[in-house]
């Protein structure tokens, strides 16, 4: 009898069931590093979306699901066009094939640990410079040469308009107040705006929060020492990538905000309405956007009560 294979196709819901057994699926990851010559031990990774596993030190398997088949050519497109290019290290990109029909690649595994494990030993003079080096590496990787890049192209305007005409029904998914919801179609008039914007097309990330940002410390000082999974990368306005970075990179602490904009490539005068309003759209529209967590997670209060007021709040600039 032949031993057990990925199933070719697999609705999202059957995978999310799939994901949760590592007993069932890292032996076909386990038969996958012995095919390829590895010999380190292997470890299931439990974050993400795909089917992860460190072997041993120095690598790391990434198996793409049917339901995300799309993220292997987006990942391993972003991962070669920043390899080297943003001043903090990318994964590698060692090796790729198919796996009983499901695309992999082989990465070099990188130092350091999550932000978001370290984020509170880290002294408010620390995370200043966190936040100048994640803008710096932002600045890198928005000034990269968009070629060979296709897979990380769409149509910017037609993204806008869909994720502007599904909002209301993510948001209440998401657990949008009631006052919040009747306030959200007359605000989401901006997002035509946004959609008819001309703007220079830059080479996203789109996830850098501090589950995909390792950090390094060396005598009492944080570094960045790794950029993960670009999965989500895509081409578009630059302001797309503050959510993440801000709110979710770094735990959306208000004083860092400037030094992180500026590092970033933002002139002075620029952070003013005209941003707060686009950081604030581009927020909401984003793909990953769950109000009431970032509002949790931005720590905005009770008096806090119209979409205006919170623009302000999320993004004081």
């Amino acid at each position: 009898m032949s031993a057990p294979t990925l199933p070719p196709e697999m609705t999202l819901d059957a995978y999310g069931a799939y994901r949760k057994d590592v007993g069932g699926w890292l032996p076909h990851l386990a038969e996958l590093a012995r095919g390829l010559g590895l010999s380190g031990e292997l470890t299931p990774v439990l974050s993400g979306s795909n089917l992860i596993a460190t072997a041993g030190p120095e690598v790391i398997l990434k198996v793409y699901a049917p339901p995300f088949a799309t993220d292997f050519a987006v990942e391993r497109s972003g991962l070669r066009a920043a390899h080297g290019r943003l001043g903090v290290p990318v994964p590698e990109v060692l090796d790729e094939g198919m796996h009983h029909g499901w695309p992999y690649l082989v990465l070099r595994r990188l130092p350091g640990v999550m932000m978001q494990t370290a984020w509170k030993e880290i002294s408010p003079t620390e995370r200043v410079r966190l936040a100048e080096q994640l803008g710096s590496v932002v600045r890198a990787l928005h000034a990269l040469p968009l070629e060979h890049v296709d897979p990380l192209r769409i149509d910017w305007p037609a993204f806008v308009r869909r994720q502007a005409a599904e909002s209301m029904a993510v948001q209440r998914a998401a657990g949008l107040s009631e006052a919040w919801l009747e306030q959200l179609p007359d605000y989401l008039r901006h997002a035509e705006a946004e959609a008819e914007r001309d703007f220079e097309p830059v080479l996203l990330h789109a996830d850098l929060t501090d589950h995909n940002l390792l950090v390094i410390e060396q005598d009492g000082r944080w570094s960045l020492s790794g950029v993960l999974d670009f999965a989500d990368a895509t081409i578009g306005p630059r302001e797309y990538e503050l959510m993440a970075a801000c709110i979710g990179g770094l735990d959306a602490e208000p004083g860092l905000q400037r030094p992180f904009l500026l590092a970033a490539g933002f002139e002075p005068e620029d952070l003013g309405p005209e941003l707060r309003r686009r950081a604030f759209l581009n927020t909401l529209l984003h793909r990953f956007t769950h109000l009431p967590g970032l509002m949790r997670r931005a720590r905005i209060t009770p008096d806090v009560a119209t979409f205006e007021a919170l623009e302000s709040a999320m993004w004081p600039l």
